[in-house]
């Protein structure tokens, strides 16, 4: 039973440490190819100057605000399901990030990084 109390509340010290840094982890897929990594992160609503990428090590890390718009005079909210406001998702890679060419691509919501080391670019 001791150990059942101990990953529980180990799960909420968790939970609310990631509440302090981000308010949503944008989903996520890694792709690996013979000369390089394409990671896609889902951004829809994400305007991309509110997008900040940064490389130390191995880990990717992609940060930045998704806001909120009213469409017209005298909105308010009813239901809100969609997360709004900051966001941060890492991403570890096998691979030290030091030597590459890293490309970026925005589209229909989805950020696009391509990591390649230099002597493939």
């Amino acid at each position: 039973m001791a150990a059942v109390s101990i990953r529980f509340v180990s799960f909420f010290v968790q939970q609310a440490e990631a509440q302090r840094t981000a308010d949503w982890h944008p989903a996520t897929d890694v792709y690996r190819t013979c000369d390089d990594w394409l990671i896609k992160f889902e951004l829809a609503g994400v305007q991309p100057e509110d997008i900040e990428l940064t490389v130390q090590g191995r880990m990717l890390r992609v940060r930045g605000t998704r806001r909120d718009t009213c469409w017209g005079e005298g909105c308010r909210q009813v239901r809100m399901e969609i997360a709004y406001n900051r966001f941060e998702r890492q991403v570890e890679l096998p691979d030290d990030l030091q030597n590459v060419q890293i490309e970026t691509d925005y589209r229909h919501g989805m950020l696009l990084v391509r990591i390649r080391p230099e002597q493939c670019a």
